[in-house]
């Protein structure tokens, strides 16, 4: 379980926000794979473009999407819960 400290308190992350900044990370190694792959637009006509490298990173980017959605949901969860803790 990752921790931060926010005002001299801990505060813990939720795993699923753990789980998106590695789902992140691992996009953004792809589509830096995914540029050097490919000619740049200056370059050789494109002859190929790493189609699977291509898909790979647009079903992890799908993922990514999964996820963030998944992590808002969590954020917007966690909030409603402290503010009803405050309240």
């Amino acid at each position: 379980m990752s921790i931060v400290v926010e005002q001299f308190a801990e505060v813990e992350i939720p795993p699923t926000l753990v789980r998106l900044r590695a789902h992140a990370a691992m996009v953004r190694a792809l589509a830096d794979e995914l540029d050097r792959a490919t000619p740049s637009p200056d370059s050789a006509p494109r002859k190929d473009l790493r189609p699977a490298l291509a898909e790979q990173l647009a079903e992890e980017l799908a993922r990514l999407g999964c996820r963030m959605l998944e992590c808002a949901t969590v954020i917007r969860l966690l909030a409603a819960d402290s503010d009803r803790t405050e309240a």
